[in-house]
């Protein structure tokens, strides 16, 4: 008769938090597009300039993810910060 090994301690409870629903509080976020009110206006660092990034026609989401500063003296591109009229 052949014998299974076991799985680790550390393997079983992964297993169980994934099956009970638990492990989803573990998974990393989504990205997702902020409610109205939240990402209404970019803002850049002084000496950048908003840049809007291209992406294939029909492809969707946040403004966060086609607007991004750009500083044309290092050619670096980063992400601006959005505030909106429900941002205190």
């Amino acid at each position: 008769m052949r014998r299974t090994p076991s799985p680790s301690p550390t393997a079983a409870a992964a297993a169980i938090l994934l099956s009970s629903g638990a492990g989803l509080l573990l998974l990393p976020p989504a990205l997702g597009a902020l409610p109205p009110g939240y990402e209404d206006e970019m803002w850049c660092a002084p000496g950048e300039c908003a840049l809007y990034v291209e992406y294939p026609d029909g492809m969707a989401g946040p403004a966060s993810m086609f607007n991004k500063c750009h500083d044309a003296s290092t050619g670096v591109t980063t992400d601006g910060v959005w505030t909106g009229s429900l941002v205190e």
